[in-house]
């Protein structure tokens, strides 16, 4: 931020505009209703690719490693940027972010750069949580994988 151009009040951070904030909403609530969508096809498509060959090993990978894989991405997405910029600025909020609620205070030195770290540790607990049931379903024996499988194909599939 240029000298001349400071804040009224430089102990809080800026916040995003009435129009701005109005606009990030409704592309959330079309983003939630993308999701539902995609949620109701994979319902309706899952009893197919159960009755695949290697269709129930690839549901348990994808619910066991894929839900926390996908979880620290999208942490990683949404609050990596500015925490990263928090921890190496010594600030919260970072220099030059707006922020979505109310009067939020700067601060700084270490608990700014804690409040940074705290989100990068959460996507680390969960790529770790994706690392470790990978590791365990590896480990398993395969005639556990494969009686689950077989009890996911006789409940859902018809042999014709």
């Amino acid at each position: 931020m240029q000298p001349d151009k400071l804040p009224e009040n430089p102990e809080y951070a800026p916040q995003y505009s009435q129009r701005m904030r109005l606009a990030v909403a409704a592309a959330t609530i079309l983003l939630l209703a993308t999701v539902h969508l995609l949620i109701v096809w994979l319902r309706h498509h899952a009893a197919a690719w159960i009755c695949l060959p290697d269709g129930p090993v690839w549901m348990i990978y994808g619910q066991a490693v894929g839900t926390p894989l996908l979880l620290s991405v999208l942490i990683l997405a949404a609050l990596g940027p500015s925490s990263w910029r928090a921890i190496r600025h010594r600030q919260y909020p970072p220099p030059g972010q707006k922020v979505w609620i109310g009067k939020v205070r700067y601060h700084y030195g270490r608990p700014a750069q804690w409040r940074g770290i705290y989100a990068l540790l959460l996507a680390a607990l969960c790529l770790m949580a994706a690392a470790g049931e990978a590791w365990h379903l590896h480990h398993l024996p395969a005639n556990q994988i494969d009686a689950a499988a077989a009890e996911m194909r006789t409940k859902h599939c018809t042999q014709d």
